[in-house]
């Protein structure tokens, strides 16, 4: 049977019952409410199913890309920090190099210094 026309019927059932004299309630016959119910399960199409899967499987989904992307921010800030770190050490070696006396501190190219180098020889 088409699931609308069960809840037709449904319908039917309340609209036809015996109501109670105090409150308003109606009076339906449990085992056919309860047969009614049973026919409207299986006439709910599958496609019904189909879609409750996919939303569950579309949220288990969300859920991993959700994790997995705060994964991936959190190894690229510590990968960050680390090259922030070894730049800093390599800054800092540069800087003592250009200001060390003797011939090391002479050699090195001021583009790769922060800040230009008065005693820069070139070595030939």
């Amino acid at each position: 049977m088409d699931i609308l026309h069960l809840i037709d019927r449904l319908e039917e059932m309340v609209t036809d019952a015996r109501r109670l004299p105090v409150g308003g309630g109606a009076v339906i016959p449990r085992q056919r409410l309860l047969d009614l119910i049973d026919r409207m399960r299986v006439a709910v199409p599958r496609e019904v199913y189909d879609a409750r899967e996919l939303v569950e499987k579309q949220e288990e989904i969300l859920h991993k890309a959700r994790d997995e992307a705060a994964l991936m921010l959190a190894e690229a800030r510590e990968r960050l920090e680390a090259r922030i770190t070894d730049a800093s050490v390599v800054k800092a070696a540069i800087l003592a190099l250009a200001n060390a006396s003797g011939p090391l501190g002479a050699c090195i190219p001021a583009p790769l210094l922060l800040r230009p180098c008065a005693r820069f020889v070139p070595v030939l």
